[in-house]
């Protein structure tokens, strides 16, 4: 069978592919693409280069690539559906979830935590949209008996502007996983970047001045955008206990960040037994 033309199916995800309180420039600036079904590389330019700007037509140049592959004219190529009983002529596998976290959560991924989202949606059978996402995570952590009281979402990235999350359901999430009671959720927090040493941590923490400090026993998820920083995860302090955290500062400019780390590095010296 020869092939003849390229058709690029996106119908596995609904709704819209931006979020309400997205600023389309993200997608220039490397933060996030329009969330499609179909994508090379989660929507990146230049696939090698984490902070690549995005494309802002992922599907067809998804389609592209293979028409370019097949010998087919890549400008032909145009987003449908396949026909009834079609005959499917090769698949991909992909990685499994616990991988493709582990990526989403080192690189900080947003296009990889949406879709990841919508893999939840569709295992509890919800929608395969933002609202679908939204909805299912927000079950599955009130499932897991954490407090979302005064959660608002619209995307399952954070990059939304219209989003409220609070330091008490951030916090609750990594105490679920490390507490006695959600076995299930144990894997997530090997997930999490490590102070001086891997992922959007790899960088920080490090006091080049003194050997002292909380590289290698801190693991955290970050959170950065526009004058919002945060900082959750767990530490083991002074006296050897296993403490939890989050910290969110809204408004506090380029230093919010530092402050976070300052105050993640006073909390792993604190050594009081209460």
């Amino acid at each position: 069978m020869t092939p003849t033309a390229v058709q690029v199916d996106i119908s596995a995800f609904s709704g819209p592919t931006l979020a309400p309180g997205w600023d389309p420039a993200d997608v220039d600036n490397g933060d996030v693409a329009p969330i499609e079904a179909a994508m090379i590389d989660a929507g990146r330019i230049q696939p090698t280069t984490v902070n690549s700007r995005r494309s802002r037509t992922p599907a067809l140049d998804a389609g592209r690539e293979l028409a370019i592959g097949l010998g087919l004219d890549p400008g032909a190529v145009t987003i449908g559906s396949a026909p009834s009983g079609a005959r499917q002529l090769a698949v991909v596998q992909s990685p499994p979830l616990i991988q493709r976290l582990s990526q989403m959560m080192n690189a900080s991924d947003n296009v990889m935590a949406e879709c990841i989202g919508r893999e939840v949606a569709a295992a509890i059978n919800r929608p395969r949209s933002f609202t679908g996402a939204v909805d299912a995570v927000t079950s599955r952590l009130s499932t897991a008996h954490v407090d979302t009281s005064g959660t608002a979402l619209v995307d399952s990235s954070g990059l939304s502007v219209n989003n409220r999350l609070t330091a008490r359901t951030l916090d609750g999430t990594v105490q679920a996983a490390a507490g006695p009671d959600q076995s299930s959720l144990r894997a997530l927090l090997d997930l999490l970047p490590i102070a001086g040493g891997s992922g959007t941590l790899g960088e920080r923490f490090l006091d080049r001045s003194t050997d002292q400090g909380p590289a290698g026993w801190l693991r955290a998820k970050t959170g950065s955008l526009t004058a919002v920083n945060s900082l959750v995860g767990l530490l083991t302090d002074a006296s050897g206990r296993v403490l939890t955290f989050a910290f969110v500062s809204n408004d506090a400019g380029p230093n919010g960040r530092n402050a976070l780390d300052a105050l993640a590095t006073r909390l792993w010296f604190c050594g009081c037994a209460t």
